[in-house]
């Protein structure tokens, strides 16, 4: 991992914000010998799948623990909101449709627990690109069972989620002063919104994104609740409870 490193060390040096991929496969845990390209680029599935994933994780814990996914004054990078929402997306995966083609780099991916549907999308720009419009999409997700739903929505962008823009528009200070730090804290906090919608077999709603912004949602049956401004208030205060450290481990 030394010369890993030491490359990733450059990258991150000139302000480059590395996109790792694992490729190829190695030979050492590769299932055959096909190859493409002229330097031989093993193309082959893995001999033993856990044999894979052991590498992985590993890989990614040596990434962990060198580059870290918070600060050193434990401020969450976006890179752990990401990941923590990601790990969210349990149980078997849904069907979404969309009625925008997703342009290159943009995604969503929603999944299904129990009565609980969770969805994870991403508008991610490529480092050759300079800019793109907003990704605006209207999305349809099958809920199976019609009836009031609460959608819960978290957004990662500049200044709620990813505060490492405005740390470094301030000079990227080393030692921050305590309004400093504090401020910055805040703004490492995803984006909340909350709505009730009525559904049918489906549940539809509309998603924008910006360049390089990433959302999570989760829709959540009301189960017959008359939603009041009381009633909605509770039901905010709750959602906002799923979202502490605990609950996103």
């Amino acid at each position: 991992m030394h010369h890993v490193d030491k490359i990733y060390d450059v990258l991150l040096d000139m302000g480059l914000k590395p996109f790792v991929e694992l490729n190829p496969m190695p030979e050492a845990l590769a299932s055959g010998t096909t190859t493409m390209f002229y330097y031989k680029m093993n193309v082959t599935p893995p001999r033993l799948f856990e044999e894979w994933g052991m590498l992985v994780e590993k890989f990614i814990e040596h990434c962990v623990d060198r580059y870290g996914l918070v600060t050193q004054v434990g401020i969450p990078k976006v890179t752990a909101n990401a990941f923590r929402f990601m790990s969210k997306l349990r149980g078997n995966r849904l069907e979404v449709n969309c009625i925008e083609e997703f342009p290159p780099g943009c995604g969503v991916v929603a999944t299904k627990e129990l009565k609980v549907v969770n969805g994870f999308v991403y508008n991610h720009l490529f480092v050759t690109k300079t800019e793109r419009e907003a990704f605006l999409t209207d999305i349809n997700v099958c809920v199976e069972e019609a009836g009031k739903y609460l959608i819960t929505v978290a957004k990662l962008k500049i200044g709620a989620g990813s505060a490492k823009e405005i740390w470094e528009s301030i000079g990227c200070p080393q030692n921050m002063t305590p309004i400093q730090e504090e401020a910055i804290r805040k703004m490492s906090e995803p984006e909340y919104s909350f709505e009730v919608i009525d559904a049918d077999e489906y549940a539809s709603f509309n998603l924008s994104l910006e360049s390089n912004e990433f959302l999570y949602l989760e829709l959540k049956p009301v189960d017959g609740v008359a939603l009041g401004k009381s009633a909605e208030m509770d039901l905010v205060k709750l959602n906002q409870q799923l979202f502490t450290d605990d609950a996103l481990k």
